[in-house]
């Protein structure tokens, strides 16, 4: 890539950006996704067609030449009139539902997490063995869903909290975040056509002393 006249991100080293051909690249493993004008992409086609065997997947674009839907790593991404909309791939929800045992018709709850919700002796008795290992393991796989699905960022943090020493309580939490799942395995986000803004609102959560066990 270098070689190509690209420069790594600064912020991580699987990004790169072209500044003469205003062409960037996300590297994920042996998967790229390149995002250019269609002549610098058919440019990149060939210049990385020249080093390597590779397997050309598709092309996302606003144009009838273009593909309307791509898979790229295993998240559906479609392209149409009203703009871009982004799917995450459910089949993480789907495994976290059946650890859980859980199924599509198990009873739902309306929101991932109430972290005021339990206290007392359930978070002071420890999970051990295969429980533990089993906490651990779902909340890992919920964290991975999270970087693509809003709607449980705050819940999955809450449960990553409790990671090295996940109690009873934290137990009923997460299977409350898997109810939420229920009814909400797929999440579809729509990225419509917008012009162009200046300003950027930014919501944070500054209630630290609201939490009784970390204030």
């Amino acid at each position: 890539m270098v070689g190509l006249g690209f420069k790594k991100g600064r912020a991580t080293p699987c990004a790169f950006y072209h500044e003469p051909r205003n062409i960037r690249v996300v590297v994920h493993g042996d998967d790229f996704t390149v995002l250019g004008s269609e002549e610098q992409l058919n440019w990149f086609r060939k210049q990385i067609q020249g080093k390597y065997v590779v397997e050309f997947k598709g092309r996302l674009g606003g144009t009838s030449q273009d593909d309307e839907d791509v898979v790229v790593l295993h998240r559906a991404v479609s392209w149409d009139r009203e703009g871009i909309r982004y799917e995450a791939d459910q089949r993480h929800a789907e495994i976290i539902l059946r650890d859980l045992g859980l199924t599509s018709v198990s009873k739902s709850s309306p929101s991932p997490l109430n972290k005021f919700a339990v206290s007392g002796e359930d978070d002071e008795q420890l999970l051990v063995g295969p429980e533990a290992t089993k906490y651990r393991a779902i909340v890992a796989r919920a964290n991975y869903l999270s970087q693509d699905r809003t709607d449980i960022k705050v819940a999955v943090k809450e449960l990553s909290r409790c990671m090295s020493k996940p109690s009873k309580g934290d137990l009923v939490k997460l299977k409350r975040f898997g109810r939420y799942l229920v009814d909400k395995q797929r999440l579809i986000q729509p990225l419509s056509y917008q012009p162009g803004t200046k300003y950027l609102d930014v919501w944070v959560d500054t209630h630290f002393a609201g939490c009784k066990k970390t204030h």
